[in-house]
C-alpha cells in the first residue's frame, strides 16, 4: 500500500525533490516520501505508511532538534499532538531577528540576502544556498501584494523562477514597513502538519500544527503565507499569499475568493549570470550556464540551481552540458508529437489551459525551451 502511493508520488516529484531525496540518509528518505505522498494526496499519512508504522524519522526541514520530539500526523500520539501547545522555535526566530536588523539597508535588485549568520541552510529549503539574490521583478511584486483594496493573492509561474526564495524576500520587507504585521503566520510543502508564526511584540517565532494560530489570523494586518500547498484557512481577514507552481488543485480554492493571480517572469541570461557570480561562483562555469540557458530558458533550477547541486555530488559531470540536460531529454522522450503539440497550443490561453496530463510538459518543457528549439527538434 505504501510503495504503491510512494511510486505514484516518485512519479509525479519535481527534479529537486528526487536530488534532495536521493541526497538524504535512509531514515530521512522515508520522512522525505511521506511528505512527497502528503504533498501529492492532499491527505494524511495513513497506515500504510514509513512514518505511520514507526520508521525512524529525523525532523524535517526548518526544524530544531527540540522539534524532533513533537509527534507527527502519522504518529500513534498525532491525536495529542493536535491538543500541544505551540513550541518557541529558535532558528526561525534567529532568522526574523536578522531579517529585521536589516529593514534600514534593504538589499536591492542584483545584491543579496544572505542567511548565514542566521542559519546555516535556509529555514524552510535546505538545498538551497544560505545566500538569496534578489531578483529585479521581487519589488514589484510586493508593491502589488501592498495594495489596500486586495488582501488575497497567488503568486505563480514556470517551475524554477525564485518563488520560493521570494518568500524569504516578502519576510524582509514585511519586516521593514513602518508598521510590521502583528503576525507573519506561514506554511510550508515540506511540512504538512506544521505552522509557524512570527510574533512581532516578542520578535519570536513558535511552531505549531495547522489548526495553531487561528486566533492570531483574525487579526486584520496579519500576513498568512503558504508555499507550494493551499492555504488551510480562507476564511480568515489576514492578508493571504499562496506561493505555487502552476498546479489548479493548489490555487483552486483561492480563485473562489476572488484572490489575484501574479506571474513570476523567467529569468534574462544577464540576470542569471549575476546570480551565478554572487551566489554560485566556481560551482557552476559560466560556458555551462550560458549553454544550459540557451536549452532550458531563463529558469535558474536548471541553470544554475540543480546543476550547482548535482556536481557536488558527482564532480566528473560538472562541465559535461549532455548530462545537465537529460531532464529535458527524459521530459521529450516521454511526450508524443501530439501531447507536445498541444501544450504548445495550450500556451496562447495561458496556464489554465493546460489539463493535469500537459502542465508538466507545458511549463517545464515549452516555456523553459526557446520555442523555435523546440519546434525544430520535433516538427
Amino acid at each position: 500500500m505504501w510503495q504503491l502511493a510512494a511510486a505514484e508520488a516518485w512519479s509525479k516529484a519535481t527534479q529537486l525533490e528526487r536530488v534532495l531525496i536521493r541526497g538524504s540518509k535512509e531514515a530521512k528518505q522515508l520522512t522525505l516520501v511521506d511528505a512527497l505522498i502528503r504533498k501529492t494526496s492532499a491527505a494524511g499519512l495513513g497506515a500504510g505508511s514509513a512514518a505511520g508504522a514507526g520508521a525512524a524519522a529525523g525532523p524535517g526541514p526548518g526544524s530544531t532538534a527540540a522539534d524532533a520530539s513533537a509527534p507527527g500526523p502519522g504518529s500513534a500520539d498525532g491525536a495529542e499532538a493536535n491538543r500541544s501547545e505551540p513550541r518557541f522555535n529558535e532558528r526561525a526566530t534567529a532568522m526574523m531577528k536578522q531579517l529585521f536588523a536589516t529593514r534600514q539597508q534593504l538589499p536591492a535588485p542584483g545584491q543579496v540576502l544572505d542567511f548565514t549568520e542566521a542559519t546555516p541552510k535556509l529555514l524552510l529549503d535546505p538545498w538551497f544556498r544560505s545566500r538569496i539574490y534578489i531578483r529585479k521583478c521581487y519589488p514589484d511584486l510586493f508593491k502589488l501584494l501592498e495594495n489596500p483594496n486586495r488582501k488575497s493573492f497567488i503568486i505563480t509561474g514556470t517551475p524554477g523562477v525564485g518563488k520560493s526564495c521570494f518568500f524569504y524576500y516578502l519576510l524582509t520587507r514585511l519586516l521593514a514597513l513602518e508598521e510590521p504585521p502583528p503576525y507573519i503566520v506561514w506554511e510550508h510543502w515540506s511540512a504538512i502538519n506544521k505552522r509557524w508564526c512570527y510574533t512581532h511584540a516578542t520578535q519570536e517565532v513558535h511552531c505549531g500544527n495547522q489548526e495553531s494560530f487561528d486566533d492570531e489570523l483574525q487579526n486584520d494586518n496579519a500576513w498568512y503565507i503558504a508555499d507550494g500547498m493551499p492555504p488551510a484557512n480562507l476564511t480568515v481577514p489576514a492578508h493571504i499569499v499562496c506561493i505555487t507552481s502552476p498546479q489548479r488543485d493548489t490555487y483552486r480554492a483561492m480563485h473562489k475568493t476572488a484572490a489575484k493571480s501574479l506571474y513570476m517572469p523567467r529569468w534574462e541570461l544577464e540576470e542569471l549570470l549575476a546570480c551565478r557570480t554572487q551566489v554560485y561562483d566556481s560551482s557552476v562555469p559560466r560556458d555551462l550556464a550560458i549553454k544550459l540557458f540557451t536549452c532550458y530558458g531563463g529558469v535558474a533550477r536548471y541553470v544554475l540551481g540543480l546543476p550547482a547541486l548535482e556536481a557536488a555530488g558527482n564532480p566528473a559531470m560538472a562541465a559535461d552540458v549532455e548530462y545537465h540536460l537529460q531532464h529535458l531529454k527524459q521530459a521529450l522522450h516521454g511526450s508524443s508529437v501530439a501531447q507536445v503539440r498541444a501544450a504548445v497550443n495550450s500556451l496562447e490561453s495561458g496556464p489554465e489551459a493546460s489539463n493535469q496530463g500537459f502542465s508538466h510538459l507545458t511549463f517545464r518543457i515549452t516555456l523553459l525551451v526557446p520555442l523555435r528549439v523546440l519546434t525544430a527538434a520535433i516538427f
